[in-house]
Parts: structure tokens; sequence; C-alpha cells
């Protein structure tokens, strides 16, 4: 099997620079971007399957975000709905997910490990309501949440 590292949401911000740090260190990496596939729409979970192949890593790093609406609740949760849907019936090596600190309530104490997840915003809402879900999938999860 391979160990390709597909990136999702590869022209955004985080996404182009992790992608960018693969590629240094000689990873083969497929820069899947909104072109590519629109996550939001109904075709998104077959498209990404044709990308997407056992043995490869994704990370997820795409969201219409900072997530301030209802409407974009849901869009959000769409996208990654079509792609827990597109890797039901392959073997991923990993699935990385780009979350967000905003997951955690507001806090004078450092944040660790062992902190609870208490969203205070919709974002955080939407972030860790998406962190769930990728829980319910048979792939080996690592989610990150930078600040």
């Amino acid at each position: 099997m391979k160990n390709r590292k597909i990136v999702i949401g590869a022209a955004g911000f985080v996404g182009s620079a992790i992608a960018a740090e693969l590629e240094k260190t000689g990873n083969e990496v497929v820069r899947t971007t909104r072109s590519d596939v629109n996550l939001a729409d109904a075709d998104a979970s077959a498209r990404l399957s044709r990308i997407i192949s056992d043995g490869d890593t994704v990370v997820f790093a795409a969201a219409d975000a900072p997530c301030k609406s209802t409407h974009q609740y849901l869009t959000n949760i769409q996208m990654l709905c079509g792609l827990i849907d597109a890797v039901t019936d392959i073997r991923l090596e990993k699935l990385v997910y780009v979350s967000s600190d905003a997951v955690y309530s507001d806090s004078k104490q450092p944040l660790h490990e062992e902190s609870p997840a208490a969203p205070e915003s919709i974002h955080g809402v939407m972030h860790r309501s998406r962190e769930m879900l990728l829980t319910t999938t048979r792939h080996p999860l690592l989610v990150i949440r930078p600040s």
C-alpha cells in the first residue's frame, strides 16, 4: 500500500502550510482544493473516493470558517460527512483533523491535553461536533487544535 498524504483544504492558510511542510520532507502530497471537490456539493463523497486510496493519510483542513451562523455550522457538518462517506470502504493509514482551540472554554489557565472541551462559540461547537463525528470512523484519528 502506498502512503500518500491527501491534504483536503490545501488552498487555505493552514492546509497550504501543512502541504508545503509535508512536501519538504519528501512525502507524496495530493493537494485537494475546492476547485477539485466542492465539499458542500452532493457529489463530494463520490469525487473524494476517486482521489483517496487505501494506505493514504488524509489531512482534513477544510472549513467554512470562522463559523458564525447555524447555516455555516450545517455546511461544515455536510462538508465533513462527504469525507466520512468517501472513506467508509477505504483503509486509511491515518486521518488527521485540523480542529481549533475554540473547542475549549475561555480560561486564564494554560490548556493541556486533559483540558475539557467546552466550546462557548458556534465555531467551537462546530469543530467539537466534527471531532466527535470522526471518532465514529474506524480510521486511526489524530486531532490537532492549533491556536
